[in-house]
């Protein structure tokens, strides 16, 4: 199913929300699973033509390099930021899909795509 996130911004900070996904093996009866390193992951904004960052836009992890691929660690996870452009501010309420896939030999892996739902609110005063 979809994975939903509340992302919150507050004037005048960059609001980011790290999006991961795991990619493995299926291999019983134990442990269920084997990680897969150096799987290239795509995450795509839904409805974004690529170089639009009118509402937000994706980096690497800790950088500010742009960016919509990632390649699984030695864990098998693939991790990418969300940043909320502020130009976009003050947005009463949006949401906004990313979609994580991974494809072996062209064809997308049981599971793939993911998707990310990001509900958008202004941060609640205390």
């Amino acid at each position: 199913g979809d994975t939903v996130l509340t992302v919150e911004y507050a004037l005048p900070d960059v609001t980011t929300q790290d999006l991961a996904v795991h990619v493995g093996h299926l291999s019983p009866p134990t442990p269920p699973d084997t990680v897969v390193p150096g799987w290239i992951v795509h995450f795509a904004i839904v409805g974004q033509t690529p170089g639009d960052t009118t509402r937000g836009y994706l980096v690497r992890e800790n950088t500010t390099i742009k960016a919509n691929v990632d390649t699984t660690d030695a864990t098998g996870r693939a991790l990418i930021e969300f940043r909320l452009n502020p130009i976009t501010f003050p947005v009463v309420q949006d949401t906004i899909e990313v979609l994580a896939s991974a494809s072996y030999r062209g064809e997308p892996v049981p599971g793939s795509p993911v998707r990310f739902v990001l509900l958008i609110r202004p941060e609640a005063l205390p």
